[in-house]
């Protein structure tokens, strides 16, 4: 059986700015989300709200992603704010085994969840586009900076992207 497309949903007209994310969150999909957040936070964006409600996976590299974010909210703006809501028990665990919630805001209840009419005015950030190597390296870097107890989980992934972003 084929696997539903993935899709990002986003709102950067909010304030907090909305994203949501329907299928899979991995480095097979999550660039243009990466350049989303680079362009939002220099447009001077520092509140996100990301709601996990219709995930059904996510990888390392995309928590990355999400800690890179987090970590340049945090270096930027006194009124920083990046909330990760909606989320299922294996994505929670994920999340605290990573240290994450301890630089993220973590609504596993959905209280902080964008409201419904919130998502009516939603663009769809178009999927499909791996990871680069840079991108994918950044995250793992970024989940180390986030918590110092990931580069032993992750140290063999960056000496190995390291060689690969070197090399060309």
């Amino acid at each position: 059986m084929p696997t539903q497309p993935t899709t990002f949903f986003v709102n950067a007209y909010k304030d907090p700015v909305i994203v949501r994310i329907k299928g899979r969150a991995d480095y097979m999909n999550s660039q243009p989300l990466s350049d989303f957040f680079t362009q939002m936070l220099g447009g001077g964006k520092h509140r996100f709200v990301v709601d996990f409600q219709d995930c059904t996976t996510v990888d390392s590299t995309f928590l990355g992603i999400l800690a890179s974010a987090a970590i340049e909210v945090e270096e930027s703006s006194s009124e920083h704010c990046l909330v990760i809501t909606r989320l299922g028990d294996r994505h929670w665990e994920l999340v605290h085994n990573l240290g994450l919630d301890h630089i993220l805001t973590v609504d596993r209840n959905g209280n902080k969840a964008p409201d419904e009419k919130d998502l009516e005015h939603c663009s769809e950030v178009q999927t499909g586009t791996t990871c680069s190597q840079d991108t994918i390296l950044k995250a793992h870097e970024a989940l180390v900076e986030a918590d110092e107890e990931n580069f032993s989980k992750f140290q063999d992934v960056i000496a190995f992207l390291k060689n690969q972003v070197d090399d060309t």
